[in-house]
């Protein structure tokens, strides 16, 4: 990224004040759609340039799994766990243009709520699994699992949330 200090204030208009010369280089550099000279890595919204090879590696596995959860959940007729394992996959592949502010946006979103799509699956499993070993081990009643666990799931989501718009509007 460009340094204020860095520039020769002569190739500048004049009576230019320190938050226009921001906004000006900030203009410039989202009208970049690669790295080059001009370009560099350092002023992409990630600040560093994503690995291409494990990028297109776990994209392929998440598709693989996107397509034989589809495949499965139809064959299979676990509509609900496969439908929150597909959604989970579908989110996860969400890529991002390093100089796209709102691509990175949507992929922040993607990768905060695949998890708990994923997390929803497993209490479902869970709760069948005990259903399936002895329900009268569990100090809850197993059908109560996932409307215990998703609700707190999602609570935690919103916490995140509210974490994440107060750090953000930190820099503002």
């Amino acid at each position: 990224m460009v340094k204020l200090e860095d520039i020769d204030p002569s190739l500048l208009p004049p009576n230019l004040t320190p938050t226009e010369l921001e906004n000006l280089i900030a203009a410039y550099y989202y009208s970049c759609d690669f790295v080059s000279p001009t370009c560099p890595v350092t002023a992409t919204t990630l600040g560093y340039y994503p690995n291409r090879g494990i990028n297109i590696f776990l994209s392929v596995g998440f598709g693989i799994a996107l397509l034989a959860t589809v495949h499965h959940g139809v064959r299979t007729k676990t509509w609900t766990y496969s439908g929150f394992v597909a959604a989970g996959c579908a989110l996860e592949l969400a890529a991002s243009n390093p100089w796209n502010k709102k691509a990175f946006e949507t992929q922040i979103v993607a990768i905060i709520l695949a998890p708990t799509l994923l997390c929803i699956s497993v209490y479902l499993t869970l709760k069948h699994v005990c259903l399936s070993l002895n329900p009268g081990l569990s100090r809850v009643k197993p059908r109560l699992y996932p409307f215990i666990f998703v609700p707190l799931d999602i609570s935690c989501l919103m916490v995140q949330a509210i974490g994440g718009a107060g750090g953000g509007g930190c820099g503002e």
